[in-house]
C-alpha cells in the first residue's frame, strides 16, 4: 500500500530548501544543529525571547546549510528528539520542506515509512484563525492515514512512532472515522515495547472526546485493550519513572471517567487530609460540601499554569463570595513545594516523607500568591484518574446535589463562560446568585 501525499494532507506547493548543488547532511551534522539550536535557545530566553517566532528563527537559522530533501527518518527523529522540529514547523518554509520530503519518505510501506507518516502529522498548518475547521480536518485525515499505514504494528514493535497516539488525542473526534479505531484496535493486540504502551492513553482520550464516532461496544474493548497493554508492560517495567506513568495510566483506564464519561454522573469521592477552611468548618471528604456548586481546580504548587491562572480563580471566588459557591483549590501530596516570586519559580523546598512539613509551606504558600479561595489536599493523586484529570490546571463544575456538570476546563480559560454555567445550576437549584449588571 502506496500512502498518497493527499491522504496525508501533506501536499504543498513549493520547491524544498535543497538545490541540485546541495549535499545529504550527515548525522553529524544534525547533531550539530540540534546543540547549537539548544544553545541558541537558551541565550534567547535569557535575552526575554520567548515567543514561538523568535525560536523558530533559531531553527531556521541553524538548519540554513541543511539539505532538506535528503533527510532520512533518523535524522528526522534526531531533530525531533533535541526539541528542534516542532519549533522549526513554525517557520512556513520549514514546515513545506520537511512535509514534502516526510511524504515522500511516507510511501515505504514498511516501518521507516510509518515512523515518516507519524512525523509527517506534525508538520500541518496550525489550526488557528480563519483555516481553522480546514486545518484540523487536514490533521485528523493525515493521523488516521498513519495509523491506518501498514508499517505501522513494526515501528511501534521496534518503539518509534508512538507519537501517533497524542496526536490522534489532538485532531478533531468526529472527524475520525471507523476505520481508525479498527485500526488502532488491531494495533493494541502486537506486544509493545513500554514506551509505546505509555503512550496510548492519548488514544482512548480521543475515543472519550465530545462528538467521537466510535460505539460504546468499540470504545470498551479499546478501553480493555488498552488495559491489557498496560498490565503487560508493568510486568516486564523495572520500578521506576515509567513504570509510575504505566500505574497512573492504568488507574486513568480503570476510572469513572474513563468507564462512564463522568459528566451526569455522581462525583466520585474526594478524601482530604488537610484543608484550611478554618476551625468552624469542618470538611473532611467533597461530599460535606453538599448542597453547594462546587468548582473544584486541581492545581499544584510546582505547575506555572496553575499559578498563572490564579487571578481568574481570584476573580470568580470574589465574583460568587456569599453565594452557595465553593472555589476549592485541590492538590496532593508533591514531596516538595515550590515557592514563587514575582511570578516566577524561586526555589523548591524538599518534603518528601514528611506531609506535616508540606502543610506548613502550602499554609504559607496560600497567603504568599494570595490565594483567597479554600485549597484542600487530598489522599488521591492530583492526577485523578476518577476525574480525568491527565494534566493540571484542571477545573470540574459539580451541582448540589453532587453529580458532575462540567469537566476539563481551565482556569484561565472564558471567565464568562464559566460564570455562565454557574449561574445556570444556581437557578436550576432555586440558588440565589449574583444579580448581572444592566
Amino acid at each position: 500500500m502506496v500512502l498518497a501525499r493527499s491522504a496525508l494532507g501533506l501536499v504543498v506547493a513549493c520547491g524544498l530548501a535543497s538545490s541540485a548543488l546541495a549535499k545529504p547532511p550527515t548525522n553529524e551534522q544534525i547533531d550539530a544543529a540540534v546543540d547549537s539550536f539548544k544553545t541558541k535557545q537558551r541565550e534567547a530566553v535569557a535575552a526575554g525571547q520567548r515567543t514561538p517566532a523568535a525560536h523558530a528563527e533559531i531553527a531556521k537559522a541553524v538548519l540554513a546549510d541543511v539539505s532538506l530533501a535528503d533527510l532520512t527518518i533518523d535524522q528526522f527523529e534526531a531533530l525531533d528528539a533535541g526539541g528542534l522540529l516542532r519549533v522549526a514547523a513554525g517557520d512556513e518554509t520549514l514546515r513545506t520542506g520537511f512535509a514534502t520530503r516526510l511524504a515522500d519518505l511516507a510511501k515505504d510501506t514498511g516501518a521507516s515509512g510509518a515512523r515518516a507518516a507519524v512525523l509527517g502529522t506534525m508538520m500541518l498548518p496550525p489550526p488557528t484563525g480563519a483555516d481553522r475547521a480546514k486545518n484540523l480536518e487536514a490533521l485528523a485525515v493525515a493521523v488516521s492515514a498513519a495509523m491506518q499505514h501498514p508499517g505501522l504494528a513494526a515501528a511501534l514493535a521496534d518503539g518509534k512512532a508512538s507519537t501517533v497516539f497524542r496526536q490522534a488525542s489532538s485532531a478533531p473526534a468526529d472527524k475520525l472515522t471507523g476505520e481508525f479505531w479498527t485500526a488502532a484496535e488491531r494495533l493494541l493486540g502486537a506486544d509493545l515495547p513500554p514506551a509505546v504502551v505509555a503512550a496510548t492513553p492519548g488514544l482512548f482520550d480521543a475515543a472519550l472526546a465530545e462528538g467521537a464516532k466510535i460505539d460504546a461496544p468499540t470504545r470498551e474493548r479499546l478501553r480493555l485493550a488498552i488495559l491489557g497493554a498496560l498490565d503487560s508492560a508493568i510486568g516486564k517495567t523495572p520500578q521506576d519513572q515509567m513504570k509510575q506513568r504505566l500505574e497512573r495510566s492504568k488507574n486513568y483506564l480503570n476510572g469513572a471517567f474513563a468507564r462512564t464519561g463522568l459528566v451526569n454522573q455522581p462525583a466520585p469521592e474526594i478524601d482530604f487530609t488537610w484543608t484550611n477552611f478554618g476551625a468552624d468548618t469542618r470538611v473532611a471528604k467533597l461530599s460535606d460540601l453538599r448542597g453547594k456548586v462546587v468548582v473544584i481546580d486541581f492545581w499544584a504548587t510546582w505547575c506555572g499554569p496553575c499559578v498563572a491562572s490564579f487571578p481568574q480563580v481570584r476573580e470568580l471566588t470574589a465574583h460568587y463570595k456569599g453565594y452557595p459557591v465553593v472555589v476549592l483549590g485541590v492538590t496532593s501530596l508533591q514531596g516538595a513545594v515550590t515557592q514563587w516570586k514575582d511570578g516566577k519559580p524561586a526555589g523548591r523546598v524538599d518534603t518528601k516523607d514528611n506531609p506535616a512539613k508540606e502543610y506548613e509551606l502550602l499554609g504559607e504558600f496560600i497567603p504568599a500568591l494570595d490565594m483567597t479561595w479554600p485549597v484542600a489536599v487530598s489522599t488521591q493523586d492530583v492526577f485523578n484518574p476518577d476525574y480525568g484529570v491527565r494534566g493540571i490546571p484542571h477545573v470540574v463544575i459539580i451541582d448540589p446535589k453532587g453529580v458532575v456538570r462540567h469537566r476539563g476546563l481551565h482556569p484561565a480559560s472564558d471567565p464568562p463562560g464559566k460564570i455562565t454555567k454557574i449561574d445556570e445550576l444556581l437557578k436550576e437549584f432555586n440558588l440565589p446568585a449574583p444579580v448581572k449588571p444592566e
